[in-house]
This record gives structure tokens, C-alpha cells and sequence, in this order.
């Protein structure tokens, strides 16, 4: 186990120094896309997981953006180890800028205390991006001071087709009923067009479960299992995300009973005080998952304008156990109280 650690954290810093320019997508549901956020959640729901997501923005223009996600993982308990792969296709200003991004990942899961779990993970990504900037619109091209940005001399940027590959890395820690996230993004890709999403990203993130309910007096169930579906429970999170100029804060709420839950988020842009407000609802069981989210401009913002209301839709299936008695096996192989399976 020694010997994995100090792998994966000669893979951190091998990778720390490379840069470069660009941003990427930003998924407002904190579980529409989990591999694509942090490669560390490669594996979390159980033996056999799938998932897929849709995100639809800058709705006011003639040609809002879209976005299509799809993932599948395994776990594997004897090997301690999950495997992964994830597909996104990205369509922005009528198709003349396409991304389609293909991962493999991987997880190695262990205790390094009778409570306290670490998911330290690493991934593989081969990009393919289109540009064609000579009829390509950019209502999201706007500087730090809201002013808007011209496109790019036709001259200047030829139409081309470029594929590169990629590396993240991440890891996820839980202490009973709290969870903290880190991950580095385009830790091997360099390129010096601006327009490639290709600089240097970090995302952090923390989340806490608050049951509301107990269980009734007769019940034989241990405290950290009220996290289980039947029971009320608040979920505050928070995300944090810094790409070049762009920094992101996200908080989060949902509260879910039974197999219902809602909740609602601030998005806040730090560079520019734009800040968003998005609604969150869905339906979850052991082995389906789907949940909508939208998101609106609030105020301060030079694109307000363009970006009229986005639309967000994941869909996730567990397959083989639920994700509860996965959770309760690991818990009870490894005697520990801590529950990566409990999430929406």
C-alpha cells in the first residue's frame, strides 16, 4: 500500500508545473458529472455504475452551447480498486467549436484509519478539439471588467483540428460524515492558444450529511447508517474551482427525504462579482438516480443578456448491490463508520 501512495504522489507533483491557457466546463449539479469533477469518485456508487448528463447554456443566443456526458465505473473489493472511463462531447457557437474528451481512470481505495477513508485517483484524457473562428460567436468572451471581447481575425486563426493528451489526478477524503476533495486538471497538456480549456485547473470541495431523522427505539441500526435513503438529511456543500483569471465559488443545499430531494445553489464568479442562483430537484433510489438543475444570472453581470436560463439533467444507474449494501459491506469488511455510497 506504501508503495501506491508514494506513486500516486510522484504522479501530483510529476504533472504539478505544466500550464497552460483556456477554461473549461463547469457543471452546476454537484453529481451530474463525478468522474469529470474529480477522477477520485471513480468506483464510489459500487461494483457496476453508469451515468450520463446534459447541460444546455447561453439559451438567449441564437445557438446555446450543449453539452453531452456519459460515464461508466467498476469496483473491484479484493483489488481495492476502481476503474473507469468517461465520454464528453462539447458543442459551442454553432458547432464551429467542438471538444469531444474521452478518460480512463482509476482508484485505489483504503483506511488509513479505522475512520478516516482515502480515494487517491489518477486519469488518462485524449481531447479532440475542432475551432473554426470565422463564424464562430462568443457570448461567453468577455474580460474581467464585463467589457466584451471581439473574436479572433479570421487571418490570424486558420481553421484546424487538433488532438492532445491528458492527465488529472485527484483524491477524496471522509471522516464519518464529512467528505473533502481536491483535484488537479490538464496536468499534461500544453498549448499556447487561449482557446484550447487547456490551462492548468483546481478544484476543492467539502460536503457534509446532517441527518434530520433518527431511527425508532427498536431499530438494531448504527448511527452512521441514518444516511441510508429512508431517512431526512441536509447536504450543505462547497466547491471551489480556479483556472487562470477564472475563479469559481459554489454553495450549495439540498435536503432529501425518502426518495425525493431539492435544494438550491450560489454560483459566484470572485473575478467579476457575477453570481448565479440554480434550483435543484430529483428522484433517487438504490439503483436509479435523475435530477434536474437550473441556473440563472442573478446580478452583476455583462452577460446577462446572453445567457438566459441553462438546463441540467443527469441520469445515474447502480447495477448488481445497491449502493447502501455496498456501502455497509465495505464499512463492515473494513470496521469503518465512514459511507462514500451515500450519494443522491
Amino acid at each position: 500500500m506504501t508503495a501506491k501512495i508514494h506513486i500516486f504522489i510522484g504522479l501530483f507533483l510529476l504533472f504539478f508545473y505544466q500550464n497552460a491557457r483556456g477554461q473549461d466546463i463547469i457543471f452546476d449539479h454537484p453529481y451530474a458529472a463525478l468522474m469529470y469533477n474529480n477522477p477520485a469518485y471513480t468506483g464510489i456508487f459500487g461494483p457496476l455504475h453508469a451515468g450520463a448528463a446534459f447541460r444546455s447554456q447561453f439559451t438567449a443566443t441564437p445557438y446555446p452551447y450543449t453539452t453531452y456526458y456519459a460515464e461508466t465505473d467498476i469496483f473491484i473489493d479484493k483489488w481495492n480498486s476502481g476503474f473507469g472511463c468517461y465520454i464528453l462531447h462539447d458543442l459551442m457557437a454553432s458547432g464551429q467549436l467542438r471538444q469531444t474528451s474521452a478518460a480512463l481512470s482509476y482508484v485505489f481505495a483504503f483506511q488509513l484509519t479505522e475512520n478516516l477513508s482515502l480515494r487517491p485517483a489518477i486519469q488518462g484524457i485524449f481531447h479532440n478539439r475542432h475551432r473554426d473562428f470565422r463564424s464562430a460567436v462568443f457570448p461567453d468572451m468577455f474580460d474581467l471588467t464585463g467589457t466584451p471581447i471581439s473574436a479572433p481575425a479570421p487571418a490570424t486563426y486558420e481553421p484546424y483540428n487538433k488532438n492532445t493528451l491528458d492527465f488529472s489526478a485527484g483524491i477524496l477524503a471522509q471522516y464519518h460524515r464529512l467528505e473533502l476533495g481536491f483535484s488537479i486538471h490538464h496536468l499534461g497538456a500544453r498549448q499556447e492558444d487561449p482557446y484550447l480549456n487547456q490551462s492548468l485547473k483546481i478544484a476543492a470541495q467539502a460536503k457534509y450529511i446532517i441527518p434530520l431523522t433518527a431511527p425508532a427505539a427498536n431499530e438494531e441500526v448504527r448511527p452512521d447508517e441514518w444516511l441510508d435513503f429512508e431517512h431526512t438529511k441536509l447536504i450543505p456543500s462547497l466547491r471551489y474551482y480556479h483556472q487562470e483569471h477564472y475563479k469559481y465559488l459554489t454553495a450549495c443545499m439540498l435536503i432529501q427525504s425518502g426518495a425525493l430531494y431539492a435544494g438550491a445553489g450560489v454560483k459566484t464568479a470572485l473575478q467579476q462579482e457575477v453570481t448565479n442562483i440554480s434550483l435543484s430537484a430529483g428522484f433517487l433510489s438504490s439503483t436509479f438516480r435523475i435530477g434536474y438543475t437550473t441556473d440563472f444570472i442573478g446580478w452583476g453581470s455583462a452577460l446577462r443578456g446572453w445567457q438566459g436560463v441553462s438546463h441540467e439533467l443527469f441520469v445515474h444507474f447502480t447495477f448488481g448491490h445497491s449502493a447502501e449494501s455496498a456501502t455497509k459491506q465495505h464499512r463492515k469488511k473494513h470496521k469503518s463508520k465512514s459511507c462514500f455510497g451515500c450519494y443522491l
